[in-house]
């Protein structure tokens, strides 16, 4: 759906009402490995219950000693990263209502940009051995939210290094840009061949169109190992995710989607097969600091 000519309030009441839509798998997101984490330490107390009266008759030994450690050290395990599950799931849920989203268009630095958004993930891309390549060029700067444009570029970084990359499998993530003339605009624009104005697109001031936005191309891509033709069909679909039994929550790449088709205005494709890598492209408007066409919105 075409968001570029929608009023704001539209956009806010489409806004809500995808995270209302999102609730219910949250709820359930949230609630399981929560739920593990009560039943493991329940399961703990009950050991220990049992430790402390062997240790009062005075029958406890050394094996059963050793049980109840091996038991309650791999039990913690458990909750912790159940624990760790719920707190990403509901970070990542969070950062869809952040501010950043409705922050003021500044000129930002998409290599800037970048290198922001890599820096939380920098320790987990070395452990990994997966060397990022930032050929962004250092004059593309544009006009645009900054929030927005690193929430994409780090969810696309993590799901790169999480998913990409199984143990003892390093690799080489490539990302650039480039900053393209203004569009043509859309068909009726050229004024030699229009028959008259068309409806939503002249200007009242001016009686014309105002020139189009520069657009961004921007290309992601990893030499992981790919995703599987079946599994790219429901990439950007709410909490999927093939990795759910290591805490991964299957929000990233949806807010990725949501992001640079209804807050960019943009569109982004995706190419992938196994042992391939994967690469995105991301066109979205972006009006430069000296030649700001007013507010995309």
């Amino acid at each position: 759906m075409d968001t570029s000519s929608r009023p704001p309030d539209d956009l806010l009441h489409a806004r809500i009402a995808y995270l209302n839509s999102l609730t219910g798998s949250l709820s359930h997101e949230v609630n399981t490995p929560i739920g593990i984490g009560i039943t493991a330490l329940s399961f703990i107390e009950d050991e220990t219950k049992q430790l402390q009266q062997a240790l009062a008759s005075g029958t406890l030994g050394k094996h059963q000693l050793e049980d109840y450690l091996k038991t309650t050290l791999e039990t913690a395990k458990t909750i912790g990263q159940n624990l760790e599950r719920a707190v990403e799931t509901i970070q990542t849920f969070r950062s869809i209502t952040s501010e950043h989203l409705n922050s003021p268009k500044m000129p930002v630095s998409l290599r800037g940009a970048l290198d922001t958004a890599f820096q939380s993930l920098a320790d987990e891309f070395s452990r990994k051995g997966v060397v990022l390549e930032n050929t962004i060029p250092e004059d593309l700067t544009c006009l645009t939210r900054p929030g927005i444009v690193q929430e994409i570029l780090y969810n696309l970084l993590s799901n790169s290094v999480k998913h990409a990359y199984p143990p003892g499998r390093t690799g080489r993530v490539l990302v650039d840009a480039v900053l393209t003339g203004p569009s043509s605009g859309s068909s009726g624009s050229n004024s030699s061949s229009s028959s008259g104005p068309s409806s939503g697109q002249t200007s009242p001031d001016h009686g014309e169109e105002p020139p189009a936005p520069h657009r961004v191309v921007l290309t992601y891509r990893d030499d992981g190992q790919g995703i599987h033709p079946v599994q790219l069909k429901h990439l950007y679909r709410p909490f999927f995710t093939s990795r759910g039994k290591d805490g991964a929550c299957g929000l990233g790449m949806n807010i990725v989607h949501r992001l640079v088709t209804r807050e960019l205005r943009g569109t982004i494709d995706c190419s992938s097969s196994p042992e391939s890598g994967t690469t995105f492209r991301i066109d979205f408007p972006c009006a430069t600091p000296d030649e700001d066409y007013g507010d995309l919105e």
